[in-house]
């Protein structure tokens, strides 16, 4: 009585001792559910994650086609703003020839400017010099009219003589009449010396008639000859203006005419000139819109290629982080399997009693160790929370990726009870009978 009541205290403390260690194993259980809930959050986040990868991927393929059409705007768009150089160029060289082209037009119409002017000096020096030889005409007229004056008042003065004579003659034929009728001459003698006189008056007024015609039809001549002179020069003097004045005039309208067409080509030379440059204005407004397009494309590319460079820094350290809590539960719960597995071992083995071990009943250890052997892989504590834990821990850290799936794919341990399953011990049967 005294063995069995120190084995049953044995047994007892025994129990008691099993207890502490199965509470100790429910508390690593339930650190192990914590941990496998941790798992199964962050196997959920790894499902995210990967969509959130694929995503990215998807989102990479689309900028990288994105890139290839902004690649192909940009090409596009460098052909163009080359091909608007060469316009510019091909305007620049318009604008050059415009340019030459306006300065001989320039020349032309100075030339033709100063044609005219001459034209016009020439024109105001002719009509000076017609004014002139007007004037002079005028005065030339006038000592005329002044002559035929002079001839006019000396007609007058010839002809006032001439009736001065016959007035003088015709008195003294009065006073010889008288005489005679006073002296008593003979009839006869009378009448004789009345004929003599008259006749002697008739001579007289004859020559008087005769100086007094041949004086005018003289005077009349020589002034009718010089007037006749005069006219005809000045009549040719003029006939030599008019006709210097008209090749002038045909001359100006000449040069008036060069001179209209070549400001109207000059005026058409300045549209087309005013034209380029507008055309210029805009190529150069459009080359500017180009290149602040292509600014903005290479913005967008560059703020674009830094994103993903930020995503993918992002992503690495992610998956790094992620490796390292992987590898850290990993380690932690080798250091529990291990703790574990010497806490069986020193419960497996045979406590050291003072009458010696008591055999189980018969039957019992082998079927004890059968139902744990059966039970540890299906429903037991243990057994179950490392089936739980086996599908999430990797079997290799920082392990390649598997081939044909994601970056985030780990390959998984192999379950509980597979053939490449690191077999546990089995719990004791007595610890399993008295639990």
């Amino acid at each position: 009585v005294e063995e069995l009541e120190a084995e049953l205290e044995e047994r007892a403390a025994e129990l008691g001792e099993t207890r502490r260690r199965l509470q100790q194993l429910e508390a690593q259980a339930a650190e192990r559910q914590g941990l496998t809930d941790q798992l199964d959050a962050l196997k959920a986040e790894r499902i995210g994650l990967a969509a959130e990868v694929a995503n990215a991927a998807t989102r990479e393929q689309q900028q990288q086609l994105l890139f290839g059409e902004r690649g192909e705007k940009l090409n596009e768009a460098r052909h163009q703003l080359a091909q608007m150089q060469a316009r510019m160029a091909a305007s620049g060289d318009r604008m050059s020839d415009v340019a030459a082209d306006r300065e001989r037009l320039e020349r032309r119409v100075r030339e033709l400017e100063a044609a005219a002017q001459w034209a016009q000096a020439a024109s105001e020096a002719n009509a000076e010099a017609t004014r002139r030889r007007a004037e002079e005409q005028a005065v030339a007229i006038a000592a005329l009219e002044a002559k035929l004056e002079s001839q006019r008042e000396l007609r007058e003065q010839l002809q006032q003589e001439l009736r001065d004579e016959k007035e003088a003659a015709r008195e003294a034929v009065r006073e010889a009449a008288r005489k005679a009728a006073t002296e008593g001459v003979a009839a006869a003698d009378g009448q004789q010396g009345v004929h003599a006189a008259l006749q002697q008056i008739a001579e007289l007024q004859r020559a008087q008639s005769e100086e007094l015609r041949v004086h005018q039809s003289t005077v009349r001549s020589h002034t009718v000859d010089e007037m006749r002179a005069d006219l005809a020069k000045v009549r040719a003097e003029m006939q030599d203006a008019q006709a210097e004045i008209l090749s002038l005039s045909v001359k100006n309208a000449t040069l008036q005419h060069d001179l209209d067409a070549a400001q109207a080509v000059r005026e058409a030379e300045a549209e087309r000139t005013r034209e380029v440059q507008a055309r210029y204005l805009d190529l150069s407004s459009e080359l500017t819109d180009l290149r602040a397009e292509l600014t903005r494309s290479k913005d967008g590319v560059e703020k674009a290629m830094a994103e993903a460079q930020a995503r993918t820094g992002k992503q690495k350290a992610w998956h790094a982080e992620r490796r390292e809590l992987i590898r850290a539960l990993a380690s932690e719960q080798k250091r529990r399997d291990k703790a574990a597995r010497r806490s069986i071992g020193a419960a497996s083995s045979p406590p050291a009693g003072a009458g010696g071990a008591v055999p189980p009943p018969r039957g019992t250890v082998g079927a004890g160790a059968g139902a744990a052997s059966e039970a540890a892989p299906e429903g037991g504590l243990v057994g179950g929370l490392l089936r739980n834990l086996g599908g999430l821990l990797p079997t290799r850290l920082g392990s390649a990726p598997t081939e044909g799936r994601g970056v985030n794919h780990i390959a998984a341990p192999p379950m509980l009870g597979s053939p490449n399953a690191v077999p546990l011990p089995a719990p004791p049967a007595g610890l399993l009978r008295h639990a």
